[in-house]
């Protein structure tokens, strides 16, 4: 440990000095913080009834992200021992609450949670897919527009369309408000065709549609919270497994082998299956381990708190368009950090750690007593909730890799919204009208 004199008055060294904390051996710390999260792994896994609750998800990716890099630790920066022991702290808080809390709170009651579709539901369910029908073609000419007339399904033209929407900071205006519901649609169509309400080519239109959107999108991401709005729902109602699940992941990791092969990132159809597969490894490390690694690297430079630039960036987004206010909304682009693996992604704690200091670092904690609320309110009332706990699955399972709460907070509030107006309570009748029929 390096003296008082080395050390800046501010930093995290000095104060563990300072504190005459004792200096633990980076291994050890690792491993505390792989024992914690794999006990509340298991804890939150014990019953099959209890599939995807919020914890077993949140212990889940953390405990897959420690044990990765515990693994491939060498080829990796170091953490921070002091962010260790906060971060192991944190855990540790979380694993408490979930040991005191009522194991049977977890349990789902399978077929006895229960959506129903009004007539009024349905009308305006068709009524939506008729809109997103209609937006489909509109985002395409979009699409083409921003490429300046590109093949966009071509690895050459989906790359410069994804260009065109990240680096170029172009939207689809307007037309992006049809993606989001033409993934809410599906999600309740499935439930619709379950009852019986709608025919097997409507629900397979409907998912095509939705198909096409994420492609326009170009995003990995977006897939994942299609797959969360479309697969959560049917498991929290029983209708499909653990083999069910693993097919949805399987599902998943081609898409990502897909956008890696279009993008060219990863993959190249010049290279030999072996370097492909080095190549896609190297590529992931990106996305798994060294967000948190980059964190640690900002949590360690201490930087002056923000005071809800990043957390508040829609809101100040809106009132700076409307004149209210003169102050620019933050990138959501961020500066890369190398960890050696470039990233520029720094998990859920980044936005809420620039804005509040070490105030930020209790924001995850936060959310995850969110999703046990809604979790419990859709096990035990179905209907609307079940939609957004399967939503609210998404931004849970990204934590590991950046924020998708308040930096999502428009789509939020859209997808809220239409799962209301389309299954939402209206005195909303608890009971399988299909089996009443």
């Amino acid at each position: 440990m390096a003296s008082k004199e080395r050390l800046g008055h501010g930093s995290h060294e000095w104060y563990l000095t300072h504190w005459g904390l004792p200096s633990l051996q980076g291994d050890l710390m690792i491993e505390a913080c792989l024992l914690v999260t794999l006990l509340g792994l298991i804890s939150s896994s014990r019953s099959a009834k209890s599939l995807i609750n919020p914890f077993q998800i949140y212990f889940f990716i953390w405990f897959f992200i420690l044990f990765d890099y515990y693994i491939f630790s060498n080829t990796y920066i170091k953490f921070p021992e002091i962010f260790l022991i906060f971060f192991l702290f944190e855990k540790i808080i979380e694993l408490i609450f979930l040991l005191v809390i009522n194991k049977r709170s977890l349990l789902l009651r399978g077929n006895k949670i229960s959506i129903s579709f009004s007539e009024s539901h349905r009308h305006l369910i068709l009524f939506a897919q008729i809109l997103v029908l209609i937006g489909l073609p509109l985002a395409y000419w979009r699409a083409m527009s921003l490429t300046s007339d590109a093949n966009i399904f071509s690895s050459s033209g989906y790359v410069e369309l994804r260009r065109s929407l990240t680096d170029g900071g172009k939207s689809y205006g307007i037309f992006g408000y049809f993606s989001i519901l033409s993934y809410v649609v599906s999600s309740v169509s499935v439930f619709l065709y379950k009852y019986r309400y709608i025919s097997l080519p409507r629900i397979i239109l409907s998912v095509t549609c939705s198909l096409f959107y994420i492609y326009f999108g170009t995003g990995r991401t977006t897939f994942l919270l299609f797959l969360c709005l479309m697969a959560v729902p049917l498991i929290m109602m029983n209708v499909i497994k653990i083999k069910g699940l693993i097919a949805f992941i399987l599902i998943f990791i081609l898409v990502f082998i897909f956008v890696a092969g279009m993008t060219g990132k990863g993959i190249s159809t010049s290279d030999d299956l072996l370097n492909n597969l080095k190549n896609l490894f190297n590529n992931l490390r990106s996305y798994t381990v060294a967000p948190l690694l980059a964190f640690s690297q900002l949590f360690s430079s201490s930087p002056a708190p923000e005071w809800g630039i990043n957390t508040f960036r829609f809101i100040i987004a809106i009132a700076n368009h409307l004149g209210i206010i003169n102050i620019e909304p933050a990138n959501l682009i961020k500066n890369y950090s190398f960890v050696p693996d470039p990233t520029n992604v720094y998990t859920v704690y980044a936005p809420y750690f620039r804005d509040f200091s070490y105030f930020g670092l209790a924001a995850p904690m936060i959310f995850l007593m969110a999703h046990y609320f809604i979790y419990r309110k859709a096990a035990k009332n179905g209907g609307a909730w079940v939609f957004y706990y399967a939503a609210s699955v998404f931004p849970l399972f990204m934590q590991f890799f950046q924020d998708q709460y308040f930096s999502l907070f428009s789509m939020w509030l859209q997808i809220w919204f239409w799962f209301w107006l389309f299954a939402g309570n209206r005195k909303n009748i608890l009971r399988d009208e299909a089996a009443c029929a």
